[in-house]
């Protein structure tokens, strides 16, 4: 290797550590490994294995970013080149698609002809460099026809920064999980405050699987609503299309912009439950074990909590913000809702214009219409914000 590679292939290193820490920086350090051979583009895949097919992934060099959808989506079930990572490859060791995979194979594959070659790719360097019992991380470098594969070298120089890659890799893996452990500590304080007002509350991930849950949706889950294969499904056919849709359509909102509708959740007898999915912002993306969404199932049977429960589960409140809502909209004064609870003014003032921002109102008369309204889940079970 030439002392001008040698110093290429240090600041590869470099960056990969950095993004190793600030996984912002993975766009970079790929796009340097891409340049350093001279390659077409690099991908960075994190493949769960429960699922059976990719969870994350990061793009460098010539990719088109639609690319990364699209195979997490779809084309990464249905790589050839994963089984030879994942299997045929030794952990630590890289290998070239041109060792397993002919020209004739690549004619007749659908992975090949509809995704790797129209985006521009062809042969492919890679290997794994994380593997453990949930994930494995894999990598690979991409070039395209004219191109060619990666010379004999070339491969060797792969080889010679390989442990240093994997090494930044086991890093980031590690502080993934650990920041994923706090997020989901932090998130289980909410379903601890559901849980004192004696709601079902479930946390689930980006694919809609259930993250955690707390004690009442443990005991409650087994009727009308109940656990399959990790997810939440209603019994009834209908219930659960509505609440399927909810939940999907909550998940797939990027800005967590989303319609603040409820799923009425049909019951052999009694009033229907109202199930409310609010989606999780400000959670750092963990591929498919991201915390995405929280779904609060409320009982009208219960009605004593009924309007606190769905002011916080429906828009977002506080409890102590649900607390002056409740009060402010029966038609009491600002002053008169703080002496009914025990607080300042100012801090009910303060309470209250957060309160009208998140519900996106402006007067108290649209407050007391809305109160109004959830006032009918009593009766009906359903409730649209």
């Amino acid at each position: 290797m030439h002392i001008r590679d040698i110093d290429a292939a240090a600041r590869v290193r470099d960056l990969f550590y950095e993004a190793a820490v600030d996984s912002a920086r993975w766009g970079q350090a790929l796009d340097a490994l891409t340049a350093f051979f001279n390659g077409w583009g690099v991908t960075l895949f994190v493949m769960d294995k429960e699922l059976g097919r990719p969870s994350a992934g990061w793009l460098g060099g010539q990719w088109d970013p639609r690319g990364l959808e699209l195979y997490v989506a779809h084309y990464g079930q249905l790589d050839p080149t994963w089984p030879i990572i994942g299997a045929q490859t030794p952990l630590g060791q890289v290998a070239s698609c041109t060792n397993f995979i002919d020209d004739d194979f690549v004619r007749k594959n659908e992975f090949y002809q509809d995704f790797l070659i129209p985006h521009g790719g062809r042969y492919l360097t890679g290997g794994r460099l994380f593997e453990d019992a949930a994930e494995i991380v894999g990598m690979s470098v991409h070039s395209g026809k004219k191109r060619g594969p990666l010379r004999e070298n070339e491969v060797a120089c792969f080889q010679a920064i390989w442990p240093s890659l994997m090494t930044a890799t086991q890093v980031s893996r590690r502080l993934v999980r650990a920041d994923l452990d706090i997020s989901i500590s932090r998130l289980n304080g909410m379903l601890d405050a559901f849980e004192r007002m004696t709601c079902a509350a479930v946390l689930l991930d980006s694919s809609g699987k259930i993250l955690a849950m707390n004690r009442r949706a443990e005991q409650s889950l087994n009727g009308c609503v109940r656990v399959d294969k990790g997810r939440i499904v209603a019994r009834d056919r209908d219930s659960d299309a509505n609440l399927q849709r909810l939940i999907a359509s909550t998940i797939k909102s990027v800005q967590g912009g989303y319609d603040n509708t409820a799923a009425r959740i049909v019951r052999p007898t009694g009033k229907p439950l109202v199930a409310f999915v609010m989606p999780i912002l400000g959670v750092q993306n963990y591929g498919l074990k991201t915390p995405s969404a929280l779904v609060v199932f409320i009982d009208p049977n219960e009605s004593q909590n009924t309007s606190d429960a769905i002011l916080i589960a429906g828009y977002g409140l506080s409890r102590a913000e649900a607390r002056v809502a409740s009060i402010f909209g029966k038609g009491l004064s600002l002053g008169e809702t703080a002496n009914r609870i025990g607080i300042q003014y100012e801090t009910a003032r303060s309470h209250l214009k957060i309160i009208f921002h998140k519900m996106g109102i402006h007067r108290q008369a649209e407050l007391a219409a809305i109160l109004a309204r959830i006032a009918m889940v009593g009766s009906s079970g359903n409730f649209t914000p």
